[in-house]
């Protein structure tokens, strides 16, 4: 159990790092490029995570099952809550009108595997590989 902790602890130093090299080069994606906050989208679930430390853990989630279209990032709001994460299975421009609404505390990341593929493979230092336009 304490291997899983610590191979956690390095994902999550190892993606913060992608938003750090995002912000030096703009015409990147980032995860955050991808983020609506306070929005949710609802019955699109197929997968519920409790206890998350960061989005970065919900990506790498959604990164491993390629039924993943989005997720919702669900921010502790007290000290009995938990963070959590759920894994939906459209992207928002496939959903229905009153799928997705403002929700205070939860952000969409409306990011595919195929997305999640470009923003994390190409997270080293050089502003070549990708392009928002």
């Amino acid at each position: 159990m304490q291997h899983m902790a610590v191979l956690a602890s390095f994902i999550c130093l190892f993606l913060s790092r992608v938003d750090d090299i995002s912000a030096s080069c703009p015409n990147r994606w980032s995860l955050n490029t991808n983020r609506t906050m306070d929005r949710r989208m609802w019955r699109h679930a197929f997968k519920v995570i409790q206890g998350v430390l960061s989005p970065y853990q919900c990506a790498d989630a959604c990164l491993r099952d390629a039924r993943c279209k989005s997720f919702n990032d669900k921010r502790k709001q007290d000290k009995n809550d938990v963070n959590e994460c759920e894994l939906n299975d459209v992207k928002w421009e496939d959903t229905k009108p009153g799928e997705v609404g403002r929700e205070p505390g939860s952000d969409l990341y409306d990011v595919d595997f195929e997305r999640l593929h470009e923003i994390l493979l190409y997270s080293g230092d050089s502003c070549d590989h990708q392009d928002l336009s």
